[in-house]
């Protein structure tokens, strides 16, 4: 059958214009125009692609029409009035909470789904009705499309407008210090003559991992000279963004205020121990995150510059970022049952908000590339010497997740831990050997540490290596209970400087001392657990001389979101000899952190350990209680161990119906509160850890067996 190509009347024409208006050009410009803040390009990088696709958009929708006779052109062109109506108002009004650069997304409910699918159709069963029963259907459809032209233009010089008029109310305070800076890769490859203090830190880096890497090769350290291991060391919190703030300031974050008052305060304070470093005659130089140097003080440091879209690189826009940029703007336009296809990824949304494509100066990417061509310009004899000594916190993607180096730091999505630490450690190697070569190692004060272990809903430490300068003696390892507290004073010593106001640095720790350490565990998004809100801060202690995991015991206090601090557990009330079954979100409450609720029919506790609590009502207050646990282990050889403070209750194997006995000294005026340890969880960590979430343990059920009133 031969096709015949029939002339566009003027409303197909209009139609054509009026929906690809809506989806290819108002929808990604309307979009840009509110999240330009957000976003690293300027409009022209991507305005003149948004136009092609746009006039593509338009040509390919004639094209269809004029294969199409006058009766079914004149009802393609009201089904595409109705798309343009039914798109506009899912994106401008039934979506118009939705920010997807901040990562929210819309409750795909049943409820809101079948209200969707009422609207859309309501919309298009309407305009398929005009052609058929209205004889001036083609003048009103040509209203419906200059109207809905208009709305769109109004709109955009409206936003214009607006977005001018807040740049121009920002440049009242001149003293207001940038909240978007650029980290630099400037004098990356320099050091000072002398006195040189350098931090690597390897994102990530869980002691689990160095211990077991030691154990497997015990010479592997042994042109380490002067290297001291401290394997007591405690991080401070569970994520990058707080240790590293934390390691650069000396300041701790608990929620006190807002987080952009927390941040723009921080490097504010005269006594940052940075400022010491320069009054000093140290050049610091910084090479992290341009979100964790928000609001700092430029002159601080010779690598870091108030970012304007200037001083962004403004190259043809790439085709992955167009892609993307449509991608987020339809996200808000697509009905419900259409939307899920379109949901970005993290990746994606770093091309966005992050910087990806032209963040390759900076040595701190989630690309791992960028480390990659550190090592080879290391191997390549790149660093140099030039006069003022100086302080330098280098930043690697290390061993974050996922691990994308092998053991020749070469890219590799397979890669196992044991592989990317190698390459991660052959980064660090090669720095050292650099420093070697120009007789700037003995010389050098030298940290290698991690901002925080692995990840996992448990408490979890980070490694921690340390050379004094001039130090001489073979690698070493120390006991000593040492935390990221000491950091800043380790920092001032090194510099020669006063540091007794800020605490006690590595050194000065011995191994038998006995100190109170604290640990924050928090999660930065939203998580399926008990007892924590996103955000939220859980405060740990450990009174042991051992930084191990196993030690760190909830100390009752949450550092909330109001800014305030808060009791971890409500002791829920349990009846006696009632079998509390946990497909029952209710019950789970009787979990204050380590179980998941998302599953239907069983809690999962995620990590090394979990805490439980109750209050046994009726209780006579001096009988023992039994808690009957029915669960199921999913590793092998699995054991459990079940605590209450440091009296070990229970420990061996994971059984189906578990009797933990529980003395009346445990009980507090009918309030238990358990600590549940994982070790097998542990183990699994090193055998697939490519998997960061290890489920260890299904609870299907709870009864408390005790004696009453």
């Amino acid at each position: 059958m031969k096709l015949k190509l029939h002339k566009p009347e003027k409303l197909l024409l209009l139609s054509c214009l009026t929906l690809s208006s809506v989806l290819c050009l108002f929808s990604p410009v309307d979009m840009l125009l509110n999240n330009s803040e957000a976003v690293w390009f300027h409009v022209s990088t991507v305005i003149w692609p948004i136009i092609g696709i746009y006039l593509a958009s338009v040509l390919l929708l004639v094209l269809f029409g004029c294969f199409l006779g006058p009766k079914a052109q004149k009802m393609y062109s009201f089904v595409l009035l109705g798309l343009s109506v039914a798109f506009y108002i899912q994106g401008n009004f039934l979506n118009q909470r939705i920010n997807v650069l901040n990562g929210n997304v819309a409750e795909s409910t049943i409820y809101a789904i079948l209200i969707n699918l009422l609207v859309w159709a309501g919309i298009l069963g309407a305009f398929v009705c005009i052609p058929l029963f209205l004889k001036s259907s083609v003048r009103l459809g040509g209203m419906i499309a200059l109207i809905m032209t208009l709305t769109l233009i109004s709109t955009l010089c409206i936003e214009s407008m607006n977005l001018f008029g807040d740049k121009n109310l920002s440049d009242e305070n001149e003293n207001q210090k940038s909240d978007d800076v650029r980290v630099t890769t400037d004098q990356l490859y320099t050091i000072g003559e002398d006195d040189n203090i350098i931090v690597i830190l390897i994102d990530m880096l869980d002691q689990i991992y160095m211990d077991e890497y030691i154990q497997n090769n015990p010479s592997y350290f042994d042109d380490y000279e002067g290297f001291v291991y401290y394997k007591n060391y405690m991080g401070l919190f569970t994520s990058t963004r707080n240790s590293v703030r934390q390691l650069l300031s000396g300041t701790l974050f608990h929620n006190e205020v807002e987080d952009k008052e927390y941040q723009q305060g921080i490097y504010s304070d005269e006594e940052l121990y940075l400022r010491r470093l320069n009054d000093a005659g140290y050049a610091c130089d910084v090479y992290t995150s341009d979100s964790y140097m928000k609001y700092s003080d430029v002159t601080l440091f010779s690598n870091i510059e108030e970012k304007t879209k200037d001083s962004v690189s403004q190259e043809k826009a790439s085709g992955e970022l167009i892609y993307t940029w449509m991608k987020l703007s339809w996200y808000r336009y697509f009905p419900e049952l259409a939307r899920n296809c379109l949901t970005l990824n993290a990746y994606e949304y770093d091309v966005l908000k992050r910087n990806v494509q032209t963040n390759a100066d900076n040595i701190y990417t989630e690309t791992q590339e960028a480390q990659i061509e550190f090592y080879n310009r290391l191997k390549e004899n790149e660093m140099t010497v030039e006069g003022e000594k100086r302080y330098k916190f280098i930043h690697l993607w290390g061993m974050h997740i996922p691990f994308g180096i092998n053991e020749d730091v070469q890219r590799d999505e397979s890669a196992i831990w044991s592989q990317s630490l190698e390459g991660c450690m052959k980064i660090v190697s090669a720095y050292l050997d650099e420093l070697k070569r120009l007789d700037k190692y003995d010389s050098s004060t030298i940290l290698l540490l991690a901002d925080h272990g692995a990840y996992n809903y448990s408490p979890t430490n980070p490694f921690l290596l340390v050379k004094p300068q001039s130090a001489k003696s073979e690698f070493s390892i120390s006991e000593a209970p040492v935390w990221q507290m000491d950091y800043v004073p380790s920092i001032l010593k090194a510099a020669g400087l006063a540091y007794s106001e800020y605490g006690l640095a590595f050194d000065d720790i011995g191994e038998e001392e006995n100190r109170e350490r604290y640990y924050y565990l928090h999660f930065q998004e939203d998580q399926p657990l008990y007892g924590v809100q996103s955000k939220e801060q859980i405060e740990f202690v450990n009174h042991d001389r051992s930084g191990g995991a196993q030690h760190f015991t909830a100390t009752g206090k949450v550092y909330g979101n109001d800014h305030a601090v808060r009791e971890l557990s409500d002791f829920i009330p349990v009846e006696k000899n009632k079998r509390m079954d946990l497909a029952n979100m209710e019950y789970r409450g009787i979990f204050d952190y380590g179980v998941c609720t998302s599953a239907d029919s069983s809690a999962f506790s995620w990590g090394y350990s979990s805490q439980l609590s109750c209050t046994l009502q009726d209780y006579d207050g001096a009988s023992d209680a039994t808690m009957v646990f029915d669960m199921q282990g999913i590793l092998e050889n699995q054991k459990l161990i079940v605590k209450s403070g440091e009296t070990v209750l229970y420990e061996g194997p994971i059984q189906q119906q578990l009797e933990v006995k529980i003395p009346a000294d445990c009980i507090d005026n009918g309030r238990i509160l358990l600590k549940i340890e994982y070790p097998r969880a542990q183990i699994a960590r090193l055998t697939d850890p490519q998997n960061v979430f290890i489920i260890s343990v299904l609870f299907n059920a709870i009864t408390c067996i005790y004696e009453s009133f």
